[in-house]
């Protein structure tokens, strides 16, 4: 298998930091191989990629991710699907696994069940219903925890998402790019459509925020580029604008085009999940 970085030059040597910030794939390749294919699998288990969140949402799915044996025995498989899993391509999550595990990253670990309804009340006023947040299990330790807030945090202040910044708020984030490797076109050749996507945390110091903008499929119009071009333009730039409303309000307003979702252990109190189709569509 051979492996190129999206920076046809190359990064160099790299520190974690580095590798995260400059969301390099072949450090992530590296870092799944020492990790061995049982411990990346569990971890996957752990996160909760193999499952679904238990929202209070009905036809969740819980996403297509390798069977066991392709992750764990590379001797009769390979490292294929070890380390392009590794960098989050050739699998489906869906966005709430996608928010629910990264927000435990950075929660001190705690992998919790997200709701969309917190309260119930009947017409006297009287409290029916009350969700309440829920664990579902611990997946790092607080110290890992607090050492990849501030990776996370780096990645907007020193890597690929210096537009999300927000003068007076720490706001840490990951940009992604997905390829729809299993979508093709009617001649039957595998389409270069992609869904690009940036998840932003606020405040890094007690996240309390998790926004995660997606783009499905940027136009073609524009060529390839369109992603870098989005991420640097609209994705990256669009949690700030959501932070900003949140310091404001400290209340996020309901979208017909999103999903919030209440889920209070230090992250998050409110989760944003928002896509559009075409770039010209997002303001």
């Amino acid at each position: 298998q051979l492996l190129h970085c999206w920076r046809h030059q190359g990064h160099g040597a790299e520190t974690t930091a580095q590798a995260l910030q400059n969301s390099c794939n072949l450090a992530f390749a590296h870092i799944a191989l020492k990790l061995g294919g049982e411990r990346f699998y569990a971890y996957i288990e752990k996160f909760g990629i193999l499952e679904k969140t238990g929202i209070d949402l009905a036809g969740e799915s819980k996403g297509i991710f390798f069977s066991r044996e392709l992750i764990t025995d590379t001797d009769k498989w390979g490292t294929a699907s070890l380390t392009s899993g590794s960098f989050g391509q050739t699998f489906k999550i869906t966005p709430l696994q996608l928010v629910r595990a990264i927000s435990s990253v950075v929660n001190g670990g705690y992998l919790m069940e997200p709701y969309i309804v917190s309260e119930i009340l009947d017409a006297e006023g009287n409290t029916v219903m009350k969700a309440e947040p829920t664990v579902t299990r611990k997946t790092i330790s607080k110290e890992t925890s607090d050492i990849m807030r501030e990776l996370i945090r780096s990645v907007v202040t020193e890597g690929t998402a210096k537009n999300a910044s927000v003068s007076g708020f720490s706001i840490g984030g990951k940009t992604g790019t997905s390829e729809k490797i299993d979508v093709f076109d009617e001649n039957g050749h595998r389409v270069q459509d992609k869904i690009v996507s940036f998840v932003g945390i606020a405040p890094m110091e007690d996240p309390e925020y998790i926004v995660l903008a997606a783009l499905d499929t940027p136009s073609r119009e524009t060529g390839i580029w369109e992603a870098w071009c989005f991420f640097s333009e609209k994705i990256s730039p669009m949690p700030k604008r959501l932070v900003r409303q949140v310091k404001r309000s400290q209340r996020m307003p309901l979208s017909s085009s999103g999903i919030i979702w209440k889920n209070q252990r230090n992250l998050s109190k409110w989760v944003f999940v928002k896509s559009r189709t075409s770039c010209s569509s997002i303001k």
